[in-house]
Order: C-alpha cells, then structure tokens, then sequence
C-alpha cells in the first residue's frame, strides 16, 4: 500500500512541478566513460556509452537514456568475468544552483538485459548468464556552459535489482556534452 501511495504521490507531483519551472528547452545529449571497480587483488576496467533525450527546465531535466556497459574482470583466484549491459533509463535530475557551472543530482529507474561470460578457473570452460534486470539509477554530475552547448561529467550508480550471477551494480564515471 506504501509503495502505491508514494508511486501516486510521485505521479501526481512531477507534473506540477515542471510546469513551475518555466518554458523546458530540448537537448541530445552523448557521453563516454570508464568503469573501474574491484580491489586491487581483483581488479576490473569497462567501457560505457550513453546517450539520452531530455528535456530541461529551470533547474529540473527528464531524461530518457540509453546505456551500454561493458567490463573485463580478473580475480586473483583466476575467475574472468566478462559482463555486458544494455538498457533504457527514465531520470530526472536536480539542479543545485543556476549559475554558469551546475552541479545536480541524478534519480530514476532502468530496464537492462544483461548478459556474462565467466570462466570459474584457468582451462575450465565458460558459461554463459544472460538476465533482464531494473535498476534503480542515482548519481552525481556537473555541467559547464560553453556558448550554447554544455560540457558535463557524472557519477552514477545503477543498482541492478535482478543480476543474479551477474553482478548488483556499476558505478560509471562519464564526461559528455549536451547539443
């Protein structure tokens, strides 16, 4: 019952906060990053590629997004992992002051088909997962004005809800510009 009363609440407000946010200007907006997670025992380096339509008001911004995640893991133990992500997100994002350089936080939620190959040990043969999977999306980010485009970096976490053997998230580090 909390979880439809906050959904409701959720529903009912975005509206009436963006149409107070005054006329909403439209953006592409392109970046690419690295994500690097693990332990230095166990460490991990991928590539991620984002693009997204948003709409931006005065200090809020919807954004329908599209990812693409990929990383080659290494263990001490001589596991590889080699974890893929596509997936589509609906955000919003928070700006924290007006000026020329913003910073802003970052909400929302994705769907994601994840896929994996992991080899268990050295000379064992790989096998292969393969999931649908939400995700829960925040972060932080940046954006500077340069003329009339924006130049931006961001920190987001996406917590992946069903990943199974997949892994529970990634937090990529991108930098883009808005067109």
């Amino acid at each position: 019952m909390r979880r439809v009363f906050a959904l409701t609440a959720i529903v009912l407000a975005v509206p009436s906060l963006l149409s107070s946010q005054g006329a909403a200007r439209s953006a592409i907006s392109l970046a690419a990053g690295v994500n690097g997670v693990g332990l230095p025992s166990d460490p991990s380096l991928g590539l991620v590629v984002q693009a997204g339509y948003l709409r931006q008001y005065d200090r809020i911004a919807v954004r329908l997004g599209a990812d693409y995640f990929r990383e080659n893991r290494f263990f001490i133990s001589g596991e590889s992992a080699h974890p893929r992500a596509i997936g589509a997100t609906l955000e919003l994002s928070y700006d924290l002051l007006t000026s020329r350089f913003r910073p802003y936080v970052i909400g929302g939620w994705g769907l994601y088909h994840l896929t994996d190959t992991q080899v268990i040990a050295p000379g064992m043969n790989a096998y292969s997962v393969d999931n649908l999977s939400a995700s829960m999306v925040g972060g932080l980010g940046f954006r500077y004005q340069v003329g009339n485009r924006y130049l931006f970096t961001e920190a987001r976490l996406h917590g992946f809800t069903g990943a199974g053997n997949w892994g529970s998230n990634f937090m990529p580090i991108t930098a883009g510009m808005r067109f």
